[in-house]
């Protein structure tokens, strides 16, 4: 074994034709090749031919009129063959295993404990996932199988090279005073396939031997490489003009307040499981655009969660409405913006995201992938990997989870900071492009804001008649105002353009729907901008309002008994005093409807409010 492994020294270094002339041979080994015949298959001359053989006196030799290569030497010039193509990657573990023989694979089965006959496929898979499951595995598989101190060592010298990738030689001198067991080392390291043998020819054609990890290992170190390489640069502005800009706006807000003016109108019903009705669903999809986001159950959870809608019983219901009108859409955005960001939900990736757009300029176009993998970067030291097979037969370490990958900053920056207008997105020349929007800039709280954003203004007049009619552009008025001013009243006519009446019927539907007459009366203010409305209108309303009949259903407990005594005695009672009393006043009614929905319907169609 020494002499054949001391014989691989003589490949090292040799020339191209040195070395093309040893696999002619190699494939003609019994009856060997003229010079004449050689200088033909390489296309040099005879007397080349000479002075290659004489300068290889270990390789090669005369039989007669022939030349010759030494028997030992066969086997070396298929391995360098191979190591000239090898990338020293996970295939060439399975193609290394499928050109042994069967005794040389038993061997490699008993070195790696494996008790069960199995295939070439399995057995390649068994010793991936034992040395090369996650990038240090390798290090706890050396550490614990290689028996030999020098082999160890070999290892971590190429362990801790940045390129994971060594000349033989360099090895050599670094261990030159036990030079005589490093072949012996490096076999070890090799047959338990801890590393990989490569030959590459020099820039003067001359063969050069190497030993390297595992090619995923090294282009897993490249990437981080190259990643914090990237972080040392700012990322830079590119001067694009793109044919189409994608911009959300306020699109986000003004689609939550479509639905809770619907839930305003006719409220939401929630199943038993906590999903909408598919009647109620659709009602709402039919407002929408197709393939439209976010989506609506996304909405409903965010204006769950701010207390924009809440559930009572088996309905859903807008909340906090005087509140939630004094609001504008650009107000009504920021709150959106800062519940996603401080939620359970936002974790610190999204957080290092914001960040990294407070470091740009806004209203500038940047690459999108570039910013997701500067992203990326930050975390590359943090992440765990494991190898994964991809298409193609191909192998990569990838993140445990994929929680912090470039693929999930681009999926975060094109759902939810796009959804919240904070960017804008374009195609141009197949790549994908964002920059930060004039609403994204205020979003973000920029310390020095180039300007200041203001949301379109609402161009919206109202006219109020003085017959109660009062004119309405229904496109272009906030939708839950829009809803609020329907509930007091009945729609005359429809378009682009609505009619709507106002009668004391209609407004006192309005109150038992439970909104307050003064927000109707603020918004017939707010856009009534040419004329004031008619203050026979206002007064009139405001003396309905007044003359509104209130009820109050609370439930109560009636204890009935028989004996009059027993009655005194229980109002008697010092340790029940505090909660039995005798209704006196007369302002409290009882009743004997056992159901609270049908008695507030009986009420309200008597023309009675019912509070809660």
């Amino acid at each position: 074994m020494r002499y054949g492994l001391s014989l691989l020294n003589c490949f090292e270094g040799m020339d191209r034709k040195s070395f093309e002339m040893a696999l002619e041979l190699s494939n003609n080994s019994k009856g060997g090749l003229t010079s004449h015949y050689l200088a033909i298959r390489l296309s040099v001359k005879e007397e080349e031919i000479e002075y290659l053989y004489k300068h290889n006196p270990r390789l090669f030799f005369h039989d007669l009129s022939r030349i010759k290569l030494v028997p030992e030497a066969i086997p070396l010039v298929k391995r360098v063959q191979k190591g000239l193509t090898s990338n020293g990657d996970i295939n060439n573990i399975f193609d290394t295993l499928s050109q042994l023989p069967t005794n040389e694979r038993r061997d490699i089965e008993r070195r790696f404990n494996v008790n069960k006959v199995i295939g070439k496929m399995s057995l390649g898979m068994e010793i991936v996932d034992r040395l090369y499951r996650n990038p240090s595995a390798v290090v706890d598989f050396v550490a614990r199988e290689i028996s030999s101190d020098l082999a160890r060592e070999i290892f971590d010298h190429i362990w801790e090279n940045k390129t994971g990738v060594l000349p033989v030689n360099q090895i050599r001198q670094k261990f030159k005073e036990r030079e005589g067991d490093v072949e012996e080392a490096l076999e070890e390291l090799l047959k338990n396939f801890a590393i990989f043998e490569l030959f590459r020819y020099n820039g003067q054609e001359k063969l050069t031997r190497y030993v390297a990890l595992l090619a995923e290992i090294r282009q897993l170190r490249e990437n981080i490489r190259q990643a914090k390489e990237n972080l040392k640069q700012p990322i830079t502005p590119l001067k694009i003009k793109p044919p189409l800009i994608e911009s959300h706006g306020l699109n986000f807000s003004k689609k939550i307040s479509k639905i809770l003016a619907n839930a305003l109108l006719k409220p939401l019903h929630i199943s038993q499981d906590g999903l909408l009705y598919k009647s109620d669903e659709q009602r709402l999809l039919k407002e929408e655009k197709e393939d439209s986001s976010p989506s609506i159950h996304l909405c409903i959870w965010f204006a769950e969660k701010l207390g924009w809608l809440k559930q009572e019983g088996e309905y859903l219901l807008p909340r906090n409405l005087e509140k939630l009108l004094k609001l504008s859409l650009r107000e009504r955005q920021k709150i959106l913006f800062d519940f996603y960001t401080s939620s359970e939900e936002a974790n610190h990736f999204l957080k290092t995201i914001l960040q990294e757009l407070q470091s740009l300029q806004p209203l500038q176009w940047y690459q999108l992938r570039d910013f997701a993998n500067r992203v990326y970067a930050r975390y590359i030291d943090e992440m765990k990997y494991i190898l994964h097979q991809e298409r193609g037969n191909v192998w990569a370490y990838k993140p445990v989870g994929g929680k912090f990958t470039s693929e999930n900053c681009i999926n975060i920056m094109e759902t939810y900071l796009f959804w919240l207008g904070i960017i804008d997105l374009c195609q141009y020349k197949d790549s994908e492009y964002f920059r930060i929007s004039e609403l994204g800039e205020y979003l973000l709280s920029f310390p020095q804001r180039t300007f200041e954003f203001n949301a379109p203004l609402e161009t919206v007049d109202i006219t109020v008649q003085p017959n109660f009619e009062i004119i309405v552009p229904t496109e272009d008025i906030e939708p839950l105002k829009l809803a609020i001013i329907e509930i007091f009243t009945q729609k005359k006519s429809e378009g682009k353009v609505s009619v709507y009446h106002i009668s004391k019927e209609s407004f006192l539907k309005g109150i038992q729907k439970g909104v307050h007459p003064e927000l109707f009366v603020n918004i017939l203010h707010e856009y009534s901008n040419k004329r004031k409305p008619p203050e026979l209108v206002i007064s009139t309303i405001h003396q309905w309002a007044n003359s509104v009949k209130k009820v109050k259903i609370q439930k109560v407990y009636l204890l009935e008994t028989d004996s009059p005594m027993t009655a005194i005695e229980l109002l008697h009672r010092k340790k029940l005093s505090g909660i039995l009393t005798t209704p006196q006043e007369k302002h409290i009614i009882a009743s004997n409807c056992k159901d609270w929905a049908q008695l507030k319907s009986l009420l309200e169609k008597e023309g009675f409010v019912v509070e809660s």
